[in-house]
This record gives C-alpha cells, sequence and structure tokens, in this order.
C-alpha cells in the first residue's frame, strides 16, 4: 500500500507541468489573454515556448517514470522505460519553470501588462522553486534509504 506522501510529487509534478503547458498554449491560441501580450514580442515568445517546453518534459517524465511499466518486452527483447538522468536532475526542469515565470514580468511590463500579471507570474515562480525543494528533499530521502540497505 502507498503513502499519501507517496503520491504527493506526481501530483505536484501534473498540475506543475499541466499548468506550465496551459499557459504557453493560451498565450498562443487566446488574443485576449493576459500571456498573450507577453508572447506578442520576441522576448516573451522564447520565454512562453520555453516555459511550454520545460512543461511539457515534466509531464513527459511523469508518464515515464511513474506511471508506465519499467520495461516493455516482445519475445527475448526488453525496452526499459525508465530516465534516470530525469529523475537525478528533476528539480532543475521546476528551476526553469520558475525562472520562466519569473522572467514573464519583465516583459510584461514593457508591453503594458498590469499588475495582476505580476503577482501570478511571482506567485507560480515561487510554487515552483518551493516544488523544486521538496522534489530534491524528497528524493534525497529515497537514495539515503536505497543505499543505506545495498
Amino acid at each position: 500500500m502507498r503513502r499519501i506522501q507517496d503520491q504527493f510529487s506526481p501530483f505536484v509534478r501534473l498540475f506543475m507541468g499541466g499548468h506550465a503547458v496551459l499557459t504557453c498554449f493560451s498565450a498562443q491560441v487566446n488574443p485576449e489573454s493576459t500571456m498573450a501580450g507577453v508572447a506578442s514580442t520576441s522576448d516573451g515568445r522564447l520565454i512562453i515556448w520555453t516555459l511550454g517546453a520545460l512543461g511539457f518534459t515534466l509531464l513527459l517524465d511523469l508518464f515515464v517514470n511513474d506511471w508506465s511499466p519499467k520495461s516493455v518486452g516482445y519475445g527475448p527483447h526488453r525496452i526499459y522505460l525508465n530516465w534516470r538522468r530525469t529523475w537525478r536532475h528533476r528539480h532543475w526542469i521546476f528551476v526553469g519553470i520558475a525562472a520562466c515565470y519569473a522572467a514573464v514580468p519583465q516583459v510584461a511590463d514593457a508591453t503594458g501588462q498590469n499588475i495582476a500579471v505580476m503577482i501570478l507570474c511571482y506567485w507560480n515562480s515561487f510554487i515552483n522553486m518551493a516544488a523544486a525543494f521538496i522534489d530534491a528533499g524528497e528524493r534525497s530521502r529515497q537514495l539515503w534509504w536505497q543505499n543505506t540497505f545495498k
């Protein structure tokens, strides 16, 4: 039986990655959205696309490392579906998303957006940094526990 603490990290990654992808999508398809003004500049477009790519990477990490089987086999052939490097450095994806959200108000100020964009983006940046620290702490405890009994 899995504890509720074991389900926290996948839920947070689903929410943070999905929010980043939906922010990118909203900026591209809805011209009245707050992020569309940011995406209208070349710097803002780079930030928004980077935000979407990092969010998609976080979602892909969730599907590959948590929700898919460890390996898929057909006859004697096996394909291992585990991203160990992404698992070890997952907190840097959260930090990249936080940096993108922190950079959005700089571009939004140049385009004349209101203060609500600044509050929303700095809040999202803070939440992503908190998720990075929590995720790194959880993984270090998992590694310590695994290395203790080797």
